[in-house]
């Protein structure tokens, strides 16, 4: 093939399935960067064979291979897992100095992330950017949180409380085998602590220039037969539009781990109520000024001698205010049974079933539905076997999970993969998956205008379809582990992803109104318009340097074949993403964190790239209070992240932020 270049292709070919995974070079300059951090990291590493490992502590060395479960269902190592696996840890979050979840999610390669405006965000994993991105399945201990009326996740809603957070699993690529509808492009398992690992009071208040106030107080204790954590956490955000009242926020929860028909019971949840101020600017157009969202989770879990039983039930909803007043619940189960070793074979089955409501109860002028009011019945089982070869070197995973689907019916979600421990340092694997997309109820029954009060700008009419069929996807994946030495690795995924049935709107004949005020009005209907191509490559790189140095660097590489999607544009993705983190331990208890990345454009939306740095210092000056100070954006004073998927207007200008924090925990 000769000698690459910035445009070059490279190609590999799997002859019995005609298995190809392509992915461009692009953008030298940066690439070189990235591969001269590498291989410097890579040196290093060789060099700190001589070092004393005893240097090390059990939790850097640890760090680099963690538990996660959200792969397979059921516990292993991330080394282990034939699926690109991230984890952000309890200690990523606290030092990364990031007061949203969305922020926490900047950390994972193949996931964009970009802030809209004050309260909207996009959070996407390998394509297709959008505020309601509908690819990407998000749960919390299990619990899907996405909505079935833009089939993605309204981030400005949810009630997560980051002090509660133990870890978050971040899968990148297909899981419908697994989770089913929506895990197309990723899954997002957000995994709370148990109320055991913390004793005590455990108060935190911090101020910025962007969020003014936030305060939070929490208490955990225990009785007889189990523990108990309650918590109350409240913050205001300063408005990043024109004439904006501030961002209010309060939220309170709970949750409870105690014994129960020897097994282990969990109940929680949580309640938050959400002001998100007002505007006089009628260009910002909004789903509504207040939302109140709650749920409650039981989950019980015991052991056999031949496996384990995890039976969860959980119960959700959402009430928003004006303009569009919309409410919508959900109630689910599931149960999972997870057999140990037989043989070569360990099984994972189960099966599930969640209804859905939504109720439109006061139509606005930009939006209402030809049916105000919809129910979802969605049951599924799912199957899986892991077979192990050659003294477990060698491991095939086959699995499959079938849905009944309100309005497109059966949805069948095979998946395929291969793993090979080549020796103890190298492991290779491979998959290849089908997910399908369910149409939300926008889509199906909408009637939104877009960009009518925007002056010379053509009112943009959208209608929804009730005949649409399930987005499909086709993915095929193949991953390289590499650790040359306990404290350096590498973790290179290739990805291609074909697309069949895609949402988007197809453009009707234009009409003119005289008015007053004459108007152009442009009409699209939601349909299955485009089939396309993905194609990407992630890698990422961690080098554990000594007890008070860890560096990771990232590269995330991204080509669409789409120029557009009918109404929406096809090149909306930035095609590259680079990322450097350092966490450094200073002496007398300082911490020092170092963040940079590098998004290239968005072409199909004419927002550029930028680069942003962010930078945290951290001290003890007592074993029971951390004082923090974070500056966002450190050398960037003004940056554009995204459009407003609404208004289609840019997003919001983001510039330097600054937020101090203080918490406290006294010891037992």
């Amino acid at each position: 093939m000769g000698v690459l270049d910035a445009d070059a292709w490279v190609s590999w070919r799997y002859p019995a399935r005609r298995f190809v995974i392509v992915f461009e070079l692009m953008n030298i300059q940066r690439l070189s960067s990235l591969l001269l951090v590498l291989l410097l990291t890579f040196s290093a590493g060789l060099c700190a064979q001589e070092q004393d490992l005893t240097d090390l502590d059990l939790v850097t060395l640890m760090s680099m291979d963690v538990k996660v479960m959200s792969a397979t269902r059921r516990e292993q190592a991330t080394s282990d897992a034939s699926a690109a696996v991230y984890v952000i840890t309890r200690d990523d979050i606290r030092r990364s100095g990031a007061t949203t979840l969305p922020d926490v999610l900047r950390m994972a390669p193949g996931v964009q992330v970009a802030q809209i405006k004050s309260r909207a965000w996009t959070v996407t994993a390998r394509g297709f950017h959008g505020r309601f991105a509908s690819k990407l399945l998000v749960m919390v201990d299990g619990r899907n949180i996405y909505t079935p009326i833009f089939s993605g996740v309204i981030w400005e809603e949810q009630g997560i409380f980051l002090d509660e957070i133990e870890r978050i699993e971040i899968v990148r690529g297909p899981g419908g085998a697994l989770w089913g509808t929506n895990a197309v492009n990723g899954v997002i398992n957000i995994i709370t602590r148990k109320a055991e690992a913390s004793r005590g009071l455990h108060a935190r208040a911090g101020t910025g220039t962007n969020e003014n106030q936030s305060a939070a107080l929490s208490y955990s204790g225990n009785f007889d037969s189990g523990d108990y954590r309650v918590y109350v956490d409240h913050n205001e955000t300063e408005s990043l539009e024109r004439n904006g009242a501030p961002l209010l926020r309060t939220q309170a929860g709970w949750r409870l781990d105690r014994s129960l028909a020897e097994g282990s019971f969990t109940f929680q949840g949580n309640f938050r109520d959400n002001d998100f101020g007002s505007t006089n600017d009628p260009d910002l157009r909004e789903l509504a000024l207040t939302s109140q969202v709650g749920n409650v989770l039981a989950n019980w879990q015991k052991d056999f001698g031949a496996g384990q039983m995890d039976l969860r039930s959980y119960y959700s909803w959402t009430h928003r205010g004006a303009p569009g007043k919309w409410d919508d619940s959900a109630t689910g189960f599931d149960a999972q049974f997870n057999i140990e070793r037989i043989g070569r074979h360990l099984i994972t089955s189960g099966l599930g079933y969640r209804y859905a409501t939504d109720e439109m109860k006061a139509p606005s002028a930009a939006h209402s539905s030809s049916k105000l009011e919809i129910s979802q019945h969605q049951w599924n089982v799912y199957a899986q076997d892991e077979i192990h070869f050659f003294q477990d070197d060698v491991r095939i995973i086959l699995g499959a999970k079938l849905e009944d689907l309100k309005f497109t019916g059966l949805a069948f979600q095979p998946t395929l993969r291969g793993l090979w421990q080549v020796t103890d340092s190298h492991t290779v694997w491979l998959a290849g998956s089908r997910a399908v997309r369910t149409p939300s109820r926008v889509e199906l029954h909408t009637r939104m205008e877009l960009g009518a009060n925007v002056p010379g700008v053509p009112l943009v009419l959208l209608l929804g379809d009730e005949t649409l069929e399930a987005e499909d996807l086709r993915a095929y994946e193949l991953g390289w582990r590499f650790r040359p030495h306990q404290t350096v690795s590498f973790d290179l995924a290739l990805y291609r992803n074909d697309y069949e049935r895609l949402i988007g709107g197809a453009p009707l004949p234009p009409v003119f109104e005289a008015g007053p005020p004459p108007r152009l009005i442009l009409p699209s209907a939601f349909a299955n318009i485009e089939d396309t191509r993905v194609e990407g490559a992630e890698l990422v790189a961690e080098w554990a340097a000594t007890d008070w140095l860890n560096l990771e660097a990232q590269g995330t590489w991204q080509d669409t074949e789409a120029d557009n999607l009918g109404f929406f544009p096809g090149q909306i993705d930035p095609k590259e993403m680079y990322a450097l983190r350092a966490q450094i331990d200073l002496p007398r208890d300082v911490e020092l964190d170092l963040a940079w990345r590098s998004i290239s454009r968005l072409a199909g939306l004419n927002i550029p790239g930028y680069d942003s740095l962010n930078v945290r210092a951290g001290w003890r000056p007592v074993d029971s209070i951390e004082l923090s100070l974070t500056v966002e954006n450190l050398f960037d004073n003004e940056h554009i992240e995204s459009s407003d998927d609404l208004s289609l207007l840019p997003g919001a200008t983001l510039g330097r932020n600054v937020f101090a924090r203080v918490v406290w925990q006294p010891k037992l």
